[in-house]
């Protein structure tokens, strides 16, 4: 498995997203509009006429508090514009979960999905095919997190059925996550993993970062921050 997951980390693409897009993406992420009911309670003056129009006041008061207070500055998914337009993960059909946290900015996703089960390699030529009927349970889904910021700093996640697939955690270091899950945590050289199943998913959570040498990190981003994307995953499909 380690082996697999290596020669992906290798072929990883590179951003190459300009810094004006850079910054259009990151404002839409970043700043949200204010709800227009908080709005109107910004702009409402305090001395009212009537009783009645005070007792509107309170019940508008009332109805403010009970709002959820911006929510998408804290569920919304990383670089979630460009996750929705992925056709294969919104097609899903069981309960996934995806970061909603990197410790360097995203601009720009990169998917592909990968069939564990048996292929028609019909004339040998193009990708060969799954086999009817498919199992949708032996899908491995890929989603590359990539950054233009220099050095180069990427994720790659892969998401795969629990029962399809054995992982071996030799080597690995167990980490407990804040929901009490263990996680598998190792760094190889080439990346930092941290793998753990949840829920009949298995994640295998992997982050690369060059030097300005564009070599490969020698020392590690913070372990700190490789669990901190892992305690930020949040359902995304029921």
């Amino acid at each position: 498995m380690n082996d697999h997951l290596e020669n992906q980390l290798r072929s990883m693409p590179t951003a190459t997203l300009g810094l004006e897009n850079k910054r259009r993406i990151h404002d839409r992420l970043m700043n949200y509009e204010e709800h227009p009911v908080q709005k109107t309670w910004k702009n409402m003056k305090w001395a009212l006429p009537t009783i009645g129009s005070l007792v509107a006041v309170a019940l508008l008061a009332f109805f403010i508090w009970t709002l959820p207070q911006n929510s998408f500055s804290h569920q919304a998914f990383l670089a979630e514009e460009h996750i929705v337009e992925i056709k294969e993960l919104q097609e899903i059909e069981r309960k996934i979960k995806l970061p909603t946290y990197a410790p360097f900015e995203i601009i720009e996703v990169e998917y592909f999905q990968q069939y564990l089960g048996p292929k028609d390699f019909g004339n040998g030529e193009g990708d060969p095919a799954p086999l009817e009927p498919v199992d949708p349970k032996l899908y491995v889904h890929n989603i590359s997190y990539l950054s233009n910021e220099e050095p180069f700093k990427g994720i790659h996640l892969i998401l795969s059925d629990s029962t399809a697939e054995e992982v071996d955690t030799k080597g690995y270091e167990p980490v407990e996550l804040k929901n009490g899950i263990i996680a598998y945590y190792m760094f190889n050289g080439n990346a930092q993993m941290m793998y753990w199943t949840d829920e009949g998913v298995n994640y295998h959570l992997n982050l690369i970062a060059e030097n300005k040498d564009k070599s490969i990190r020698k020392e590690p981003i913070p372990r700190e921050e490789i669990i901190k994307i892992a305690e930020s995953f949040r359902v995304y499909k029921k």
